[in-house]
């Protein structure tokens, strides 16, 4: 199986006289993940940008399997650059990344709002990078529920939707509060 990564499980069944049946299941990629680096070479007042530099398919399990274009699909990413990552590898915990995709599928569903890319800064914060080009802060072991009913009560009362557009964040981290902040120009 070490050799055939795209195979999730392989059962063997022996029949009776000479006959062995092999059913391989195929791993489902549900994202992909890619180590990036920053690019610092802009000066200010332009931020640092992310550039994607090794991205692979990732499993239900946080189990990178097979190399993938750069910026293709839904991007999960850490914040901080592994040294190396091998196919294989668990990158990522199976409840970290089911939170990941709880919070894309309910967005997408309930509030419409689709995903770029998820950024993992620590266990208890990650961004997501919206289409709109404005994040959301998730505490992805809070209680996701809450998180999204206060993302879509700010939506709803606070921010209009023509000015989705000048949003930076809203951070849905602490309690009962969900502070947002609009850019500067």
């Amino acid at each position: 199986m070490e050799k055939f990564l795209q195979a999730d499980s392989v059962n063997l069944e022996r029949r009776l006289p000479a006959t062995l049946i092999v059913e391989i299941q195929e791993r489902l990629p549900l994202g992909v993940w890619c180590e990036v680096e920053e690019d610092k070479s802009s000066s200010p007042p332009f931020a640092a940008t992310r550039e994607a530099e090794d991205c692979f398919y990732i499993d239900k399990e946080g189990i990178i399997f097979e190399e993938n274009p750069p910026r293709t699909g839904f991007i999960i990413s850490p914040e901080e650059q592994r040294t190396q990552v091998f196919l294989g590898e668990k990158v990522i915990e199976k409840v970290l990344l089911e939170s990941i995709f709880e919070i894309q599928r309910k967005l997408k569903e309930s509030l419409k709002i689709n995903i770029e890319e998820i950024i993992i800064l620590e266990k208890e914060k990650i961004n997501a990078k919206t289409f709109e080009d404005w994040e959301i802060y998730f505490n992805p072991t809070g209680d996701i529920n809450w998180q999204l009913t206060k993302l879509s009560l700010v939506l709803e009362k606070e921010i209009p939707p023509e000015r989705r557009k000048d949003l930076e964040y809203i951070d849905l981290r602490f309690g009962n509060f969900a502070p947002y902040k609009y850019r500067e120009f």
